[in-house]
């Protein structure tokens, strides 16, 4: 089995009749931290693609139990419960907007793959509910809605539904491309004074707006962005090194070097590719291979993440030692990844990244 093989194992270990449990303890689920609507809905994107790849109907069913989680925490007005107990109680009135963004692209996604009747149209009826609360202007949520948007307005959707993400698309554009005008300077082309977590996103969507438009200004914006965090997240020895979670990377100030969290590569990763599907230039391939790379190994500590006996990818890169614990956000960034590869037309390229495992 190679690398680039995904493996399932554990995210039917972490998956119950409710949902995908959060956090684990080693590789074994940990029921107190409950569910997250995060989680749920990077866990129907990663099977949407597994199903789509491989037409297992076990993957079909994990469809099915992701999307009813999604279904079950949206309120009357439209919008979604994040973090519910493992006693089923809802936690909080309405999660973040990164939150109601996620599960909105997870929606869309859904909605216009033609994988199952029933599947499809319970999504759609989703989306008539949530699209006119998708008032985003969190960064973060902004990229996942402009996806959303563009998923959308690709598909053969018509009336009001169309109008909104057209609404939708304009608005969170706007938000992100005005967000870099405001704040980058010569040697800080970012949207924020501050590096945080989840930096591929914000590029990632622009690179999506630009194979949907072609507009010039969303090019240069997405590459400027985009060869700025590459060069923050690559050191002189070539391998990629993400921004830390204990301090971040102000301007001005030092980058912080751990925790680094497999998300954050997961989101480097994608930005690289949606770049590279546009532009055909080879740095972003290599800087997307690099990114893979990290899970295995090709890091600054020389460990992997991914863990071949459970299925599991590790939570964090430390100060100078892995976090062994196997949650559901790092899994499933590695699983995302190891689609993305997959699915790419120049996979046999990624053959050196890392050996073949028996």
């Amino acid at each position: 089995m190679s690398h680039s093989e995904p493996k399932w194992d554990h995210l039917f270990r972490l998956t119950d009749d409710c949902g995908l449990i959060q956090h684990a303890r080693g590789s074994v689920p940990l029921y107190q931290s409950g569910y997250t609507l995060d989680d749920n809905a990077r866990a129907l994107l990663v099977v949407l693609e597994g199903y789509r790849q491989q037409q297992k109907p076990e993957y079909l069913e994990l469809v099915r139990r992701y999307l009813a989680f999604i279904l079950w925490t949206q309120q009357p007005d439209g919008r979604f419960v994040n973090f519910v107990g493992y006693d089923r109680r809802f936690l909080e009135p309405y999660g973040s907007q990164e939150s109601q963004g996620r599960a909105l692209l997870a929606l869309a996604e859904v909605s216009t793959q033609s994988i199952d009747e029933g599947v499809s149209a319970a999504a759609e009826q989703a989306i008539e509910r949530s699209l006119p609360q998708a008032k985003f202007s969190a960064l973060r949520a902004a990229a996942y809605g402009l996806v959303a948007a563009l998923t959308l307005l690709k598909s053969d959707k018509k009336g009001e539904q169309v109008q909104l993400a057209e609404a939708l698309r304009q608005h969170c554009r706007q938000l992100l491309l005005g967000a870099f005008q405001r704040t980058a300077e010569t040697n800080w082309a970012w949207f924020e004074p501050t590096l945080t977590w989840g930096n591929g996103l914000l590029p990632w969507a622009l690179w999506k707006e630009a194979a949907f438009s072609g507009d010039p200004q969303v090019v240069r914006v997405a590459s400027q962005s985009l060869d700025f965090l590459n060069r923050v997240c690559t050191t002189p020895q070539g391998y990629t090194a993400l921004v830390g979670n204990r301090g971040w990377y102000a301007r001005g100030a030092d980058k912080a070097i751990y925790d680094e969290q497999p998300i954050d590569a997961a989101d480097l990763l994608f930005a690289n590719v949606a770049a590279f599907q546009v532009t055909e230039a080879d740095r972003y391939l290599v800087a997307a291979k690099k990114a893979y790379a990290w899970f295995h190994g090709e890091n600054r500590l020389g460990c992997a993440l991914f863990d071949p006996a459970s299925g599991g990818c590790r939570d964090g890169l430390g100060e100078s030692e892995i976090n062994l614990n196997e949650g559901a956000e790092s899994l499933l960034a590695y699983l995302g990844s190891t689609l993305m590869v997959r699915q790419l037309p120049f996979r046999e390229q990624w053959s050196e990244v890392v050996p073949v495992a028996v």
